[in-house]
């Protein structure tokens, strides 16, 4: 019940990303394909990874089994878990900018797409808290 919920939510969450992008690409005479296209395939990556991590990382009741359980460790909440969770990727994206660990585009997209499922957890997360 609850993993349908958050699937429609970010489901719905993504296809409102890739509206606004293409108004944006549309205030444009020459809208850049590329970009979009780009855009398309990671955003439907983040889908398919989110979809298997679940399998992984929650519960057929709870999505955020796993994050809670972290929190409950970490002496946190839900929220303040995922963010400390999304920071191995972010600070891997870090290295990677600042050229102290070379990453080839495929780990790159890899730590993007992973940031973004973890940016979408926690949206969820904190919407969830907040709007029940």
């Amino acid at each position: 019940m609850k993993n349908e919920r958050f699937m429609t939510m970010v489901d719905e969450l993504l296809k409102e990303v890739v509206d606004t992008l293409d108004r944006k690409s549309m205030e444009y005479s020459t809208p850049d394909e590329r970009f979009m296209t780009m855009v398309d395939e990671l955003l439907k990556e983040v889908v398919d990874t989110l979809d298997r991590k679940s399998m992984e990382y929650s519960t057929p009741d709870e999505r955020f089994h796993n994050f809670d359980l972290v929190a409950g460790l970490l002496g946190c909440n839900r929220e303040q878990a995922i963010y400390m969770l999304s920071t191995k990727h972010i600070v891997s994206i870090r290295d990677a900018v600042m050229q102290c660990v070379p990453l080839t585009m495929d780990e790159v997209r890899e730590k993007v797409t992973d940031t973004i499922a973890y940016m979408l957890l926690l949206y969820a997360a904190m919407y969830e808290a907040r709007k029940g």
